[in-house]
């Protein structure tokens, strides 16, 4: 799975490029204007951008220009109705990787998005060569690779010393920018600090050969979205049982002045397939609440959708911005869907506080009314999630 994000202002070509690379399992946001595509990639670049030219508040060619220098390998497709030669030429000399003219069908979308994408998994295979079952990286053997990202690897590997496999996340090298770094100690860091059956947990890091690493429990099971996609929407039953663990793993988390900051359905694997067996992962936005390291003012950090509203009015991330997501996830596996799809971006950051999401009237009264309290645009009328997972739990049911 690969992190896409699209910039078009036409919002149903925008839907139809959303929906196509969905449906080959890739992680998409989408956003209509440059601020908001401007303001996410500030804080994460994607593996992939889609960007068309002509956008209300300026041209997709500067974002590319302002893009490139410091990303030089990330795939850039430009999207436009403009199609003349020196068209083409402009795209091409503000960094663009490729060019499709408006119209097109999805199928050259997906061709060329899955060819870049492929480019892109290769050389960094390539930066990675030694990392092969032929000659072992510090104590781990690598038996193959789980997935790939825009600045690292995630490898299945057996640890030598303990003789169990391993999920060894290593990023592709030293000379990566310090920001990036940064943002992967810190994930290690904090993973390494937290003790909780539902929190996936480093078993080692550090550096090899140059490069960071850090080495997981190997976690056999697809993320929500892909879960939810292949099953359908989960039951009142179903439901409650996802929600219960996830809360308990917020609950430790909050409970060591920190915050997640971008819980999503992608963010949260299924061992086994298994509705009551979800493990928080990705934790590169995670922070301490007094922690100003890496944040940017005016920056609105998260998955559109799943993003506290409340940070709207310039509020600070805190634990009440979890319990947000959590309810906006609990919405996305009782119905299927994100609430307002339909927007992107800071829109649907408004929608979700001017119009809070209503759960299926399916759900029963009491779980409805408990997660309906989470999407409450004042995180002040919000429960904690100890309260939830207190609410959840067996015993109380």
């Amino acid at each position: 799975m690969a992190r896409i994000v699209v910039v078009e202002d036409a919002a149903p070509i925008r839907r139809i490029v959303e929906a196509v690379l969905r449906d080959r399992d890739h992680e998409v946001l989408g956003f209509g204007d440059l601020a908001s595509a401007r303001a996410h990639l500030a804080e994460r670049i994607p593996d992939l951008l889609v960007v068309d030219v002509l956008l209300p508040d300026g041209s997709g060619l500067d974002l590319i220009a302002s893009l490139r220098d410091a990303h030089p390998d990330l795939p850039i497709v430009v999207t436009s109705g403009l199609h003349t030669e020196e068209d083409f030429r402009a795209g091409f000399a503000a960094g663009a990787t490729d060019y499709i003219r408006k119209p097109f069908v999805p199928g050259e979308l997906i061709a060329k998005c899955e060819a870049h994408l492929s480019r892109v998994s290769q050389a960094l295979t390539r930066k990675l060569s030694r990392l092969d079952a032929s000659e072992p990286f510090g104590r781990y053997r690598i038996d193959g690779i789980i997935g790939r990202g825009a600045n690292g690897v995630v490898f299945r590997a057996l640890d030598a010393r303990s003789g169990q496999p391993v999920a060894l996340k290593v990023l592709s090298s030293l000379t990566e920018d310090a920001e990036t770094r940064l943002r992967f100690l810190r994930e290690a860091y904090t993973l390494s600090s937290l003790r909780h059956e539902h929190i996936v947990s480093v078993l080692d890091f550090g550096i090899q050969d140059g490069r960071f690493y850090y080495a997981m429990p190997v976690i056999d099971g697809p993320h929500l979205r892909k879960l939810v996609k292949a099953k359908g929407p989960a039951g009142p039953e179903d439901l409650a049982a996802l929600v219960r663990p996830i809360a308990s793993a917020l609950s430790e988390i909050h409970a060591k002045g920190m915050v997640h900051r971008d819980l999503s359905p992608s963010n949260i694997l299924l061992e086994g397939e298994s509705w009551s067996r979800p493990m928080l992962v990705d934790f590169g936005l995670a922070k301490h609440v007094f922690d100003s390291a890496l944040t940017q003012h005016d920056v609105l950090i998260g998955t559109p959708g799943y993003l506290d509203p409340a940070l709207l009015a310039d509020s600070e991330p805190s634990a009440a911005t979890d319990v947000y997501s959590l309810g906006a996830v609990a919405y996305f596996a009782a119905t299927g869907r994100d609430a307002h799809d339909h927007l992107t971006g800071l829109a649907k950051v408004r929608a979700m506080r001017d119009r809070p999401p209503r759960l299926p009237q399916e759900v029963p009264a009491e779980l409805r009314a408990l997660l309906e309290r989470t999407l409450d645009p004042v995180p002040e009328r919000r429960p904690s999630a100890e309260a939830i997972a207190a609410a959840l739990a067996p015993a109380s049911a």
